[in-house]
């Protein structure tokens, strides 16, 4: 907020109120206080505030008398300590203000109205209107009563002298001067209550009485503009200092024993302080907060003005004798000279925006209309319009670009015009009935320039940038792109170089009507809508929508110039380079500064505040290693920085998870990670200002693995595989193992029962047989049954070599054998084999020589102690994939056979036993089993009829 009220001097600093709508909690302000970190501190009617160019938190009391703060300090370890109207003293603590217990203690046990307290010098101390202490270890000692001085007077005021380490009392008529925690002089002052301040180590008052009297080192300020106004304070700001009243603030100059710099007229000032960026805050009793970035920064105060109806002002240009004209929205120009002196205000009959300004010997050209310097009328038809700019040319004529045309008019504003030759073609048209006008092209034209070097005409309309050469033809200029220049304002550099500003495309140089440098958003520029340039022997300065940018010719680099203005949220409408000097024109005010002042860099103070865990607050350091579980961060952080206004925003990345950088808007105070996996992570942020970055700051973390995932898990589960691999393939050569014994059972169990078919007494029988055939003189039948029982023993011995044979092999054998036997027997004995037809029983095979232990079993104790005829039924069939081989006899039983074996002790057959042995060792190598069932068959009369064996083998094709 802008004031333009009477003041000492014609220039006034830039200022810039707080307001609520910017967060500011009360414009009740008693204190101020600027901390080691930077940070503004505020005591208000609220509570204490703190502030860092955006945020503003607000510190209540929890529990008190007063919310009112009217005193603030910090002490050596960086801790803020207040007091407030109810004699309470409180610190800062984790964001909460908790009661001093070494203050509070000593007050509400002696019940004691407190003057002043301090913090300094790593001592405590409290001033009372009687009574001065000072802490040991939390001790309070009683160092001075005010009963000790010759008057007796009450003591009004505390200060300390970091210099020399001494504290200030004052009283009515003295200073008392304490050090080390004596009393070391008294010194004798003006009559009356007194606020202390020290300046340049020496101490220095302002009495509050209607006299106000100031002393600095015993030197007394002049203060008669002061008699009609109340003093609140003495301020030292550095090498400053401020005299705070009732009535504004003005700065002592001691040197010429004067006040000077006097604003904010009308207004309770309690207080200003500076911040570590040069900035100085100014607080008022019901005025709220005032800011004011730099004493160099001068706005002009306007006279003239209609307070209620002020207008927007529009233009500016400096004149060679250092004067400014500043133009309005309601057709003025105000006249200063280069003090900032208000001389003179011209002003227009139609009152209509003055949309450019150019100065050309004594006449000052408006689009409204022109004045003669010092003349406040116009010498010009009200009814005349000149358009958007207005240039001369080398023939005296003015170049004007219109809403309507772009041309030639007399410089005289009559029938005078100069036609340059080969422009004679172009039409002659009357302005205002007499005025001569030469028009180059009906179109609306934005901007015009004559280059005097080349005598070429520059025209900029709304469809493109043409140019026209002595030659007189119309020819156009564009991008490289065929793209057409929009442009806005067009300056010569010394090199005959032409830079134009245009709305779309940025910044653009040509030379020789061509393209030769584009500066774009790709070459740091803030904003492509660049609205106005201006130019020094090193810089261009561009004008755009996002405030002022400089661009050095040297090193082609752009910075933002307007970064230390302070102008956010204010619209500067135009502005203009001269020598050492900038001045810029908005909506609130014209402002001029010292070139210099955008080469004041201030980096944004950035550091982190708090870190939560899983929301739980946790201690803010590096290098933390967290449980696999704790991966909910949040990362609270504060960025000090005024100048801004908060215009910057935050980067932020894991540097060793992303390199791309995320964005966040001032307003952010902390950044939330939700879940994070298992690693270590380095968190970077920076702020960026315009093309300012602060220094990165980082915050290293680990999220352990859980558990399953550690190394020594993992390890562990690694023996555990290793392990379970050595017992799976150690187990798996065990059943290697067995199944090779198994296997060499299978064979010997095979053996066992080759040699339970060739049992010597089976052999006897059969050599009893031929010797019996020999005998009875039946040598062709001895020798055919010799021969049958050769080739058994043969196809015996060449079963027991494999462990399979087709089911044809296997039943071939099996008929020899019951043959043989059936020849021992009378014609009693009858067999019969029953295999399927349909079937090849080539392509089946079953374990070797499976059938014949039961056919001989069934034979040698079933059919043998039979009398009468003896059956023997055999037959094979397939169901449900398994072989079904049925043994059917009519012999004795089981029962009657085991009897008569009993009596024949000397005979034990091996048959059953090795074929039970092998087929159970067959089951165990196998996953379909063999299955042998038996039955004995036997008469309603229980009488048996013989036995019957069902041999189920899996089906196996070939």
């Amino acid at each position: 907020m802008l004031f333009y009220a009477f003041t000492l001097s014609a220039q006034e600093p830039f200022l810039r109120k707080i307001s609520f709508l910017e967060g500011m909690p009360s414009d009740v302000i008693y204190d101020m206080y600027v901390s080691e970190k930077g940070l503004l501190y505020l005591g208000t009617d609220k509570g204490l505030v703190s502030y860092d160019g955006v945020h503003f938190i607000l510190y209540p009391f929890d529990e008190n008398l007063s919310n009112s703060v009217n005193s603030i300090q910090e002490d050596e370890n960086g801790v803020i300590y207040c007091k407030n109207f109810s004699n309470q003293i409180y610190f800062l603590s984790n964001e909460r203000l908790n009661l001093d217990k070494t203050f509070n203690d000593l007050i509400s046990k002696r019940e004691l109205s407190v003057v002043e307290f301090s913090v300094l010098n790593k001592q405590k101390v409290l001033l009372t209107p009687n009574e001065f202490y000072t802490f040991n270890k939390n001790k309070p000692a009683l160092l001075f009563e005010s009963k000790r001085q010759i008057d007796k007077n009450d003591f009004f005021h505390l200060a300390y002298n970091a210099v020399n380490k001494e504290f200030y009392v004052s009283s009515l008529q003295s200073i008392l001067v304490f050090k080390n925690n004596q009393f070391i002089e008294e010194k004798k002052t003006y009559l009356n209550q007194k606020i202390l301040e020290v300046y340049r180590g020496n101490v220095c008052y302002v009495t509050k009485n209607n006299e106000n009297k100031i002393d600095v080192s015993g030197k007394n300020i002049n203060t008669d503009i002061l008699k009609t106004t109340s003093l609140n304070k003495l301020s030292s700001c550095g090498s400053e200092l401020w005299i705070c009243t009732n009535d504004g603030i003005l700065e002592v100059n001691v040197a010429k024993n004067s006040l000077e710099n006097s604003f904010l007229s009308g207004k309770r000032v309690s207080d200003i302080v500076i911040d570590k960026e040069g900035n100085h805050w100014i607080s008022t009793l019901d005025n709220g907060l005032f800011f004011m970035p730099s004493l160099q920064l001068k706005s002009l105060s306007i006279k003239d003005i209609d307070e209620q109806k002020k207008p927007n002002f529009s233009r500016v240009k400096i004149a060679k004798n250092k004067h400014f004209f500043v133009a309005t929205s309601t057709g003025s120009v105000f006249e200063f000279d280069q003090n900032g002196k208000q001389l003179l205000k011209y002003q227009s009959d139609n009152k209509t925006e003055i949309e450019f300004i150019t100065l050309h010997n004594d006449l000052i050209i408006t689009s409204a209309c022109i004045f003669k310097v010092g003349n406040p009328k116009p010498i010009t038809d009200k009814k005349m319009y000149f358009g958007k700019e207005v240039t001369t040319d080398n023939y005296g004529n003015f170049l004007i670009a219109s809403s309507s045309y772009a041309g030639l008019l007399a410089h005289d504003f009559k029938s005078n015009l100069v036609i340059p030759e080969n422009f004679s073609k172009y039409k002659l048209q009357k302005v205002a009935s007499s005025i001569s006008f030469l028009c180059f092209r009906e179109r609306r034209a934005r901007t015009v320039f004559f280059d005097a070097k080349t005598n070429i005409y520059y025209v900029a309309y709304n469809d493109g940038l043409f140019f026209y050469d002595k030659t007189g033809v119309e020819r156009q200029i564009q991008l490289p792109n065929n793209e057409a220049i929009i442009a806005s304002e067009m300056l010569q550099q010394n090199d005959g170089s032409i830079w134009i500003a245009t709305t779309q495309n940025g910044i653009i140089q040509i030379k020789n009507q061509k393209v030769v440098k584009h500066l774009t958003l790709k070459n740091k520029l803030s904003s492509n809508n660049s609205r106005r340039i201006e130019m020094d022997d090193e810089s261009l300065w561009i004008l755009n929508d996002k405030g002022i940018e400089n661009y050095h010719f040297k090193s082609g680099k752009v910075k933002n110039a307007s970064a230390n203005l302070c102008m956010k949220g204010i619209t500067i409408n135009d502005f203009i380079v001269r020598d050492k000097i900038i001045a810029f024109i908005t909506n609130e005010g014209v402002f001029y500064c010292s070139k210099d002042i955008v080469n004041e860099l201030h980096k944004p103070n950035f550091e982190f505040t708090n870190l939560w865990i899983n929301d739980k607050k946790v201690a803010l350091k590096n290098d933390l290693v967290l449980d696999y579980n704790h991966n909910n961060i949040q990362i609270d952080f504060r960025t000090i920085h005024y100048k801004s206004l908060g215009d910057y925003t935050y980067e932020y990345r894991f540097k060793n998870q992303d390199d791309k950088w995320y964005s966040l808007t001032s307003d952010a105070s902390n950044v939330k990670f939700v879940s994070l996996k298992s690693g270590n992570y380095i968190f970077q942020i920076r702020v960026k200002y315009g093309d300012l970055k602060s220094e990165i700051k980082e915050l290293y973390f680990e999220i352990k693995k859980p558990f399953w995932l550690q190394w020594w898990f993992v390890a562990l589960e690694i023996l555990a595989i290793v392990f379970l691999v050595y017992w799976v393939n150690k187990r798996a050569v065990l059943r290697t193992k067995k199944r090779q014994e198994v296997k060499e059972q299978l064979a010997l169990s095979q053996l066992t029962a080759l040699r339970s078919q060739m049992n010597p007494h089976f052999m006897f029988n059969v050599l009893n047989s031929v010797q019996g055939l020999i005998y009875s003189n039946q040598k062709s039948k001895a020798s055919e049954y010799l021969g049958k029982f050769s080739d058994l023993m043969r196809k015996i011995l060449e079963a027991s070599d494999k462990k399979e044979i087709t089911v044809e092999k296997e039943f071939e054998l099996l008929d020899m054998y019951i043959s043989l036997e059936k020849s021992r027997f009378d014609t009693d004995f009858e067999y019969k084999i029953n295999l399927p037809t349909s079937l090849d029983l080539s392509q089946y095979v079953i374990p070797s020589m499976i059938i014949q232990p039961f056919v001989e079993n069934a034979i040698k104790h079933g059919l043998m102690h039979k009398i009468g005829l003896k059956e023997l039924k055999i037959n094979g069939e397939i169901i449900n994939e398994y072989w079904q081989f049925v043994i059917d006899d009519n012999g004795v039983g089981r029962a009657k056979a085991e009897q008569i074996n009993k009596s024949f002790k000397s005979h034990k057959s091996f048959a059953t036993n090795a074929i039970g042995s092998r087929i159970s060792l067959i089951n165990k190598v196998s996953s379909s089993k063999i299955e042998i069932m038996i039955e004995d068959k036997m008469s309603n009369t229980k009488e048996s009829l013989g036995t019957k064996i069902t041999i189920l083998i899996p089906v196996k094709i070939l």
